[in-house]
């Protein structure tokens, strides 16, 4: 048997009730662990609980690694260029004329 749309607009307004019973039960376990980390020191950093030491630590390793990308991506890019540009000059000098 089909339900009717009433029932069925019923059943939807009791999943989503329940999905937000749901969602603030969690949303409240959170908040209690977040206090709880927070008397002991910790801070939320990149879905974790971090001491202040070990997120400064992962920031300055995190930069470290950006300026690691840039001169890596700076120095590809001059040897792609390099043989770019001479690849033509040194396939010229090297093979035979004809």
């Amino acid at each position: 048997m089909i339900p009717s749309s009433h029932e069925i607009h019923r059943r939807r307004e009791l999943l989503e009730r329940w999905r937000e019973a749901r969602l603030e039960e969690l949303l409240q376990d959170l908040r209690k662990q977040a206090q709880n980390e927070k008397e002991r020191g910790h801070f939320a950093w990149k879905g974790a609980f971090r001491s202040r030491a070990e997120i400064e630590e992962l920031y300055i390793k995190r930069k470290r690694w950006g300026r690691r990308l840039l001169v890596d991506t700076l120095c590809i890019s001059l040897v792609c260029s390099c043989a770019l540009y001479f690849g033509p000059i040194v396939l010229k000098m090297l093979l035979p004329l004809s």
